[in-house]
């Protein structure tokens, strides 16, 4: 038979281990008791019952859980080892104690052992105590109140993040076209076919803050920068020119001469910009003996004086030819000058010679180049559009 009195010592010489779960992957409630049992004076052996129970105290308290009964125990020079299974919700970070009652067959009734033993952290480590932080999370799953199915998604808009990491990649930067301006980043890090902000008046106020704003004006058709004070076109500046060679004759009428001697057609591209006019020939006067006169020359746009400064050249050298038969003098010049408020569009240039001072009758001669068939005397007219 069992030697109770002896049996009773038991618990003193028990010893618990833990064994973690039935594979590495996946980790159970279930663990592994193991004691050293004497029976009658003598180390156990064979077969035995066994009961355990789980409380809170390691006398009285309350039970935590259900039973384990009649689990099977063979004894093996008087070690024996049971697998118990509690379930993983009776570990909650509180003491724990374990009761043992033992038996022969089911012919017996059970000796409980005591004292009762105490759970120590090798089978408690089943469950971690800061896991229970985790049964009252109802997120756990996310991370941010972000579900995992919605960590990395590839139809997001990020056009509103305001903290976006910088990018640094060959080739890898593409954007939609339709979407958004498209931007394509070469391996040698150029930028491919930008394409900048359109639109047909400026987009913003000219101030400190958008300072070194550009974008391209579609009425203009041409790009604009915003310096902080005003916006300025950056360009394509326009020219426009005609030259030629030989005389030309005028009527020494004390009037502007009524068909234009030159014409010059162009179109400006923006009405904000304004226009740089360069006319450079040669005037000639032929008069009889001792007759004064001198020539203007006016450069018109549309028919029009230009503003803000009327391009107009009197040749005061002229003002006294010499006496003698035919007396006659030539003169080279260049005059230059700005026109500012002429509007976008097609226009024509114009150059007019006026000769006043002169009388009439035989003898008198006016000419843009020397007088006479066969010369060649150059000129040239230029119109440029500039800021």
């Amino acid at each position: 038979m069992l030697d109770r009195t002896i049996f009773k010592k038991l618990p003193c010489v028990l010893a618990v281990a833990l064994v973690i779960g039935t594979s590495i992957f996946a980790q159970t409630s279930v663990f592994t008791y193991q004691g050293k049992m004497i029976d009658g004076g003598a180390l156990a052996a064979g077969s035995y019952q066994m009961t355990f129970k789980l409380f809170d105290a390691v006398s009285g308290g309350t039970q935590i859980g259900s039973t384990i009964s009649d689990v099977p125990v063979t004894a093996n020079a008087g070690m024996f080892s049971a697998d118990i299974d509690f379930g993983v919700n009776v570990f909650t970070g509180a003491n724990r104690y374990i009761e043992i009652a033992v038996r022969h067959n089911s012919g017996e009734t059970y000796t409980i052992l005591s004292p009762r033993q105490p759970i120590t952290s090798a089978p408690y480590s089943i469950r971690a105590l800061i896991s229970g932080e985790a049964d009252i999370a109802a997120d756990s799953q996310k991370l941010g109140g972000i579900a995992a199915a919605n960590f990395l998604v590839t139809n997001g808009d990020g056009s509103n993040l305001t903290n976006v990491a910088k990018l640094n990649g060959n080739n890898v930067f593409t954007s939609d076209g339709n979407s958004f301006p498209k931007i394509t980043l070469a391996g040698d890090g150029q930028i491919i076919a930008p394409r900048l902000e359109n639109a047909a008046v400026d987009p913003a106020p000219s101030s400190a803050a958008n300072a070194g704003r550009a974008y391209f004006n579609t009425s203009s058709k041409a790009m604009r920068i915003s310096n902080g004070t005003q916006w300025q076109e950056l360009g394509p500046r326009m020219i426009y020119s005609t030259s030629g060679t030989g005389w030309t004759p005028i009527s020494c009428n004390n009037v502007l001469s009524t068909a234009p001697l030159y014409t010059l057609g162009f179109t400006k591209n923006s009405g904000s910009s304004r226009l740089r006019i360069e006319y450079a020939d040669l005037a000639d006067i032929r008069v009889p003996a001792s007759e004064s006169g001198f020539p203007w020359v006016e450069v018109l746009i549309d028919d029009a004086p230009i503003s803000p400064t009327t391009i107009r050249m009197q040749f005061t050298d002229f003002d006294r030819l010499a006496s003698g038969t035919n007396p006659e003098y030539g003169k080279n010049f260049t005059i230059f000058g700005f026109a500012n408020g002429i509007a976008a569009g097609a226009h024509t240039l114009t150059v007019r010679f006026f000769f006043p001072s002169l009388g009439s009758g035989s003898g008198r001669t006016c000419s843009r180049g020397y007088f006479g068939s066969g010369r060649v005397d150059p000129y040239e007219i230029e119109v440029e559009e500039v800021p």
